[in-house]
Formats: structure tokens, sequence, C-alpha cells
């Protein structure tokens, strides 16, 4: 069975193209459905997030083309849009790019553990309705368990910074003192409690959070201190507030050039700081032409992200090995689902042959005695164990880096192995 994955990233493709590739929450079971429906296709996860979007798939006779023009026909997109962007890893190197990814080595900030909970939740969507099976649930189980193995044996994970945590710090710069500065947090998911966090930390007290349903932002404020509020009211509290986070998954934009401008008149245009860390974006592009408004998305972040590089890249220079190790072992293991039974139907057809030669040979030894006959019968099954040593490691290689099934078609045919 085959692993493909097919994606595009933060690195290579900005951010108005993943905003069209994005997959919410809520439409990520059907995509998946749909996804299925291409050739070969058994096994899928869709992995989402503000720097990514990753569709994994396992089956027989993949063909990449199916995946993008289900991506294409999905989101209404030219594949010549998009298609230049596209990654796409198979079998081996497809397993190494979902333990990089998980382990957080190929995030936007190396380290970060948000991702960790990213995948998990992407796979276990996948699974809860069924789209995965033996292969893409041994793949997403061992890359979180590689996850923690990286995080607690390495130090990629001390002093890292998370997206919410580099907005934070860009506040900082901005208005050096934040303990005075009001903020407004739209989004009461993961990515909302780590802003929240991130700027408590450093001093504002005066927090509100806004979102689709005000019981989830009441749980968020009862937990970590702030108001929250509903929807109704975003338009009154952006007036009043210094700094507003966005990273709600709302599929449309939320803020219109219109909507702030005319939050800067009531404001008497004092200077507005928005961070838009939601992918598709909830602000308008055009917002930053307006006076006095400051507005930064998740790209423009990366400035400060690359800084510390160099140090972050030493440790990943440690993780490398851990990661080769564990997609030896995920490959190894995972191979010999495909090659076990026919190195038991090589063997068993090795065993008959030799019991029935030595079945006609000790008949016609009539002076032989019990022991002797043990002696040579365990000589027999040593020849045989043997002969099929230097079959059996080559046939595991050949699986292992080769094309499965036609290695598996030749060696049957060689050995007469007709199940």
């Amino acid at each position: 069975m085959q692993i493909i994955a097919v994606g595009l990233n933060h690195k290579k493709a900005p951010l108005e193209i993943r905003e069209k590739m994005a997959f919410s929450d809520e439409q990520v079971p059907s995509a998946i459905s749909s996804l299925r429906q291409g050739s070969g296709i058994a096994e899928a996860v869709i992995i989402s997030t503000c720097n990514r979007v990753e569709l994994y798939v396992a089956g027989d006779n993949l063909q990449v083309s199916s995946i993008e023009n289900f991506i294409a026909n999905f989101h209404n997109i030219d594949k010549d849009r998009f298609k230049p962007f596209l990654y796409i890893h198979k079998d081996v190197d497809a397993v190494r790019h979902l333990f990089n990814v998980a382990s957080s080595l190929d995030s936007m900030v190396v380290g970060e553990t948000q991702i960790i909970n990213q995948v998990k939740d992407a796979y276990l969507t996948a699974k809860e309705y069924g789209h995965t099976s033996k292969v893409l649930n041994q793949l997403f189980q061992h890359s979180l368990n590689v996850a923690k193995l990286i995080h607690s044996v390495t130090a990629i994970g001390e002093k890292h910074t998370s997206i919410p945590t580099v907005a934070a710090k860009l506040a900082e710069k901005i208005f050096e003192n934040l303990s005075a500065k009001k903020l407004l947090i739209v989004g009461a998911g993961e990515i909302g409690r780590v802003a929240l966090h991130a700027f408590k930390v450093r001093g504002v007290a005066d927090i509100s959070v806004c979102n689709r349903t005000v019981e989830k932002a009441d749980e968020l404020v009862k937990r970590f201190g702030g108001r929250a509020y509903s929807f109704q009211e975003l338009n009154g509290l952006i007036a009043k507030v210094d700094i507003v986070i966005t990273c709600i998954d709302y599929g449309d934009v939320l803020m219109s050039a219109k909507q702030i401008s005319d939050c800067m008149a009531i404001r008497k245009n004092a200077p507005l700081f928005l961070i838009d860390l939601a992918v598709p974006r909830n602000i308008s592009p055009d917002v930053g032409n307006i006076e006095n408004v400051y507005l930064f998305n998740i790209d423009d972040l990366q400035s400060i992200v690359n800084q510390n590089l160099e140090e972050r890249e030493k440790e990943i220079k440690k993780c490398e090995p851990l990661i080769e190790n564990e997609v030896t072992k995920f490959i190894t293991g995972l191979s010999s689902y495909d090659i076990n039974p026919l190195l038991k139907d090589i063997r068993d057809s090795f065993y008959t042959v030799g019991e029935e030669e030595l079945k006609e040979s000790l008949a016609k030894l009539q002076d032989i005695d019990e022991k002797g006959r043990e002696e040579v019968s365990y000589l027999v099954k040593r020849v045989i164990n043997r002969l099929l040593h230097n079959p059996t490691t080559a046939l595991k290689d050949e699986v292992l880096n080769g094309e499965k099934q036609s290695v598996i078609k030749l060696a049957r045919k060689l050995f007469g192995i007709n199940k």
C-alpha cells in the first residue's frame, strides 16, 4: 500500500494562496469523503492550519493527479494557481515529512507545540468519520509519539515561541509598555487561548474576548481573566481597545475597511494595532491603508520568527537522526504487513518439500535409529533456513525501498507460490 502527502505551507506558498486552499473544521469530514472517491484512495487525513494545508492518503495505485483535481474542484480554483506551490512526498518521504511536521521541525516557529495538537485533531477527526484504517492509524499515532520523543530528548521546545507569542512581542515593540493597553481577542479557540496568555504575561490586564458563541468566550475568560462578548458587540469593542487579535475560523472577511473606518471615527483616530492570525484572513487587507491603523497578518511575523534561527537550527540537527531512526522503524513495521504473508508461504512451501523428501529418504534408511532420524530432520530444516536467509533479506529490502506489489508478484512467480 502506498502513502502520499500533497500539500503547501508558509515556506513557499503566500498567504493569499494558503487561505484559498484552507479547509474549515466543518468542511473536513465531507472533504475527506469526496477525496476518497479519487483513484485508489482507501484512507485519508487533511491537516489545515494557518501555515499549511496537507492531504495524506493511503491506498493502491494512487494518482497524484486525482488529488490535485479534488483540490481544484473543492475550492473552485484553477490548478495552475496552486500547483507551483505544491510539494508531493511519497512513501518514505511522506512518513519523514509528517514526522517533521508533528515534531514542529517544519513549523514557522520551530519548536512550537501547537502543531502537535493540530496533527492530533486532524487525525482524530478523520478516524471518527471512518476515513483511516491500518496504515494511517499507525502513521499518525507514530508521528505523535515521535513528536513527544523529540520534545523530551532535545531542547527544540525550550524557549520556543508560538505565533501568538510573536504577535505579543511585536505589540510590545510598538507600544513599549503593554500594561496600560486594552486588548481584544476575536476567537476563543486554541490560538486565542495562547494569545491571551502571551499578552497577559506581558502585563496586559484589560482583556476582552469576542466569539461567535459567547459561552466559549466565557469559558476562556473564566480561566484566564477578562470579559466575554458576542459578535453583535464587536464593532463597539474595536472602538474602545488598542490591540485586536483575530484568530477565528470564520470563512469570510470579518472586518472590512468600512467597519474599521467607522470605528476609527468613533475613537477619534487613535492608533489601532491589528494582528490577523486567521487563515483565511479575518481582516480585509485594505484595512492597512487606513490612517493610524497598523495591520499585520501571519506572514508579516516571519521576520521576528527568524531571530535566533541559528540556535534553533542547531537543535534541528540533533533531531534529524532521531527522525530517521523512527522513519525506518515505521516503514519496516508497515512493510511487514505486505511481505510477511509471502515469506510465510515461501517458508511453508520449502518445509513441505523438505518434509516430503525427508519422509521418502528416511523410509529407505532402515538401520537409522530415532536419534539419527531427528538429526537428519534437524539438518534438513537448517539447510532450508540457510537457503531462505538471503532471499528473505533481499525481499524485505526490496519491499522497503521499491514497488511492493510488483516485487511480491515476481517473488510468488519465482518461488511457485500461486495464492
